[in-house]
């Protein structure tokens, strides 16, 4: 399968889907796409009530804000939009049956429109996060611009997990079920609520294994403390994604095929 030709050849149904989704998830609302911005707001409100009052917890320095909301806010966007998109997606295929069933239909666009729907939501958030940054006075420098690759990075990776994800919930049920627990751990696994620093040094090198460790660590170098982030870690979350995206790709590839029989 490849991933770019389709998008290129189904570019227009592509546009459709993505438009349709957006415009769906607000309809009847009176707040509209505001609730794109309200919603992690409130997330971040909550965490910095529960983590910085109750708890006392503050962000060591060195880590480019001593704000703990903004700290949390910039960790949960990226993690955010990975979430949504690869929990969205496991039942993609499922929930789109009439349509995988219909011959010659590009099965991968509803993967692809779901993951750029979830971004373009992380975008208008990532907006509202440069505004609470420039009424701080603290609006980032320049090595911000190095976010447009850490977000082709995100795509990929987001996009492989949901490939192989959407392929593997066809063929057993249950991976969705369990996919849902799974982001449970992985998110008190990913350092959002707290610095990488505190973590003891053995669990420390275990966490960095995760690729959304690297990206939440990559996001706040940038936007934060307006510098690069370690050149290991970030090698090593491109590889990773990289990787994911192949091997979701081609999966999917290998098993979509079977789908319309198997839904």
């Amino acid at each position: 399968m490849n991933v770019f030709s389709s998008v290129i050849a189904n570019r227009a149904l592509l546009v459709s889907f993505i438009a349709r989704d957006l415009k769906g998830r607000y309809v009847g609302s009176a707040m509209g796409v505001y609730w794109n911005i309200i919603n992690p707001l409130v997330l971040v409100a909550v965490y910095t009530f529960v983590f910085a009052y109750v708890m006392k917890a503050k962000v060591p320095p060195g880590n480019g804000t001593d704000n703990f909301a903004v700290y949390i806010f910039c960790g949960l966007l990226p993690w955010i939009a990975f979430q949504e998109a690869t929990l969205r997606n496991s039942t993609v295929i499922i929930d789109n049956a009439n349509l995988v069933k219909k011959v010659n239909f590009p099965t991968e666009i509803l993967v692809i429109y779901v993951t750029l729907a979830s971004f373009i939501h992380e975008l208008i958030a990532l907006g509202l996060l440069f505004l609470l940054l420039l009424l701080l006075g603290a609006f980032p420098g320049g090595n911000a611009l190095f976010l447009v690759a850490v977000f082709m990075g995100q795509l990929l990776l987001t996009l492989g997990f949901s490939f192989l994800f959407s392929s593997l919930t066809v063929y057993i049920r249950d991976v969705a079920h369990l996919l849902n627990s799974a982001m449970l751990v992985l998110f008190f696994a990913t350092p959002i609520m707290y610095p990488l620093a505190i973590v003891p040094e053995g669990a420390r090198a275990l966490m960095g294994l995760n690729p959304v460790t690297q990206l939440v660590e990559m996001y706040r170098a940038l936007i934060l403390g307006d510098r690069l982030h370690s050149f290991r870690g970030t090698a090593y979350f491109f590889g990773v994604a990289v990787a994911v995206f192949i091997l979701g790709s081609y999966v999917f590839g290998k098993t979509k095929g079977e789908f319309a029989d198997l839904i």
